[in-house]
């Protein structure tokens, strides 16, 4: 089984980052996350070696897959796979096989010598189903595979799932490594209220704000954010308001609260919109200026994210993001977790919000039966609709409570704001 899969090393980091397997005497494939953002000239093939970063030969590629530079012969170390052409049953026996972490949140030392685990093959449909909770996020792109206390985990992906000698999936994402509930690989754990939980190469603009209540304390996440650009994050002002920029930092490209995954970086700037209003929570948008720069061209986990012009429609359906309660007075997730909402008509939701003014930088996203929605610790975050970001995650009545829809700070309403704050820095 070995000789079915080869190690893909990123020169620019010197290490290994992801696992990749040959379908024929210059072609391999991996997982595309595992490319975003590489120079082609800083990655190159390790073949038929079980060693983490030895032995074998090594070859340069062109990528798309990956087209080798070299043609590569068959051997008693090196085999080609065959491609599959169907998903096999539910049920059926699979390997996985990487040099991967062997235990959540990234162990003190990786294995040296290739892995492998068996687990079974989980259909797309079961998958998305109530059973797994992974609902829509599952696509028939997708196959899934489980078995208890067995998985791929963080440095896995790319590598191959294999039936026989026919590789039938990539290593792709998942929730934690080998959870008891659910199947797939390499993706860690938590919520939003009705959620669930999603990754961050889904969500590479979100960033967390983690704040420290002076010198001499710990930081821990308080709010989301959203990032603009290089050295922007976008968040609600009253997560900022009245605070001191040395204390806060951003941590980009992590999907889990508190991880250790992702870039940290340290806050140079607050920008509180000037008309902020804790009373009405009018003009409630911030801007969050970083330095160092995020290193967005180097990682696959990070992306700025495009504002968007004009608010978006009744009706329209919306996607907000964040680490904070799963149920109101409950508590806070430790993975970042994912809900769509619909957009709600502003006069429905004055009438529901009638002691304090719905105005035109405010607009509102819900179910009027309740049940989906942001929650404490998700604000700041962003509500996205059609790729772009269209509101800030503000505040409301309790949470995901029946006729009391969230309220969103209106980022089109502020893009003028936006661009003035940008042009005095950038």
């Amino acid at each position: 089984m070995h000789g079915l899969v080869v190690l893909l090393v990123c020169l620019a980091v010197g290490s290994a980052c992801a696992g990749t397997v040959v379908v024929s005497n210059d072609t391999v494939v991996t997982a595309a996350h595992c490319l975003v953002g590489r120079k082609i000239s800083k990655v190159f093939v390790r073949l038929g070696s079980t060693l983490y970063n030895e032995g074998g030969i090594v070859v340069a590629n062109d990528v798309g897959i990956l087209k080798l530079d070299e043609k590569v012969k068959e051997t008693e170390d090196i085999r080609f796979i065959e491609l599959a052409t169907e998903t096999p049953p539910t049920g059926t026996t699979a390997v996985v096989t990487g040099w991967g972490s062997k235990c959540y949140f990234w162990c003190m030392t990786l294995p040296k010598t290739l892995q492998e685990v068996f687990v079974s093959i989980v259909d797309w449909k079961t998958c998305a189903s109530d059973e797994y909770k992974y609902g829509e996020i599952i696509y028939d792109s997708m196959v899934c595979a489980y078995e208890k206390k067995k998985d791929a985990c963080q440095g896995d992906s790319g590598g191959p799932l294999a039936v026989g000698n026919t590789l039938v999936g990539i290593v792709s994402w998942g929730y934690a490594c080998a959870s008891n509930l659910l199947p797939v690989s390499a993706q860690p754990d938590g919520r939003i209220v009705g959620g669930g939980d999603t990754s961050s190469y889904y969500t590479k603009y979100v960033v967390q704000l983690r704040r420290r209540s002076s010198s001499s304390s710990s930081y821990a996440q308080t709010c989301g954010g959203c990032i603009l650009d290089e050295v922007t994050i976008a968040t609600a002002a009253h997560c900022v308001y009245n605070r001191e920029a040395e204390n806060f930092l951003v941590v980009a490209g992590d999907d889990s609260r508190g991880g250790m995954n992702g870039v940290v970086v340290r806050v140079s700037k607050l920008i509180p919109h000037e008309l902020y209003n804790s009373s009405t929570m009018d003009n409630d948008i911030a801007l969050v200026v970083v330095d160092p720069p995020l290193p967005l061209a180097s990682f696959s986990t990070m992306e700025a994210i495009e504002i968007a012009s004009e608010q978006p429609a009744d009706g329209v359906q919306a996607t907000i993001s964040g680490w904070g309660y799963t149920k109101e007075n409950g508590l806070s997730s430790d993975q970042l977790q994912q809900v769509k909402v619909p957009i709600v008509d502003s006069e429905k939701c004055q009438e529901a919000y009638y002691w304090r003014p719905i105005s035109e930088g405010m607009f509102c996203a819900g179910l009027s039966e309740g049940g989906k929605d942001a929650c404490q610790g998700d604000s700041g975050g962003p509500l996205v609709v059609a790729n772009k970001l269209a509101g800030i995650v503000s505040w409301g009545e309790g949470c995901a409570r029946p006729n009391y829809p969230g309220v969103y700070a209106n980022v089109a309403y502020f893009k003028d704001w936006i661009a003035k704050q940008r042009a005095s820095y950038v």
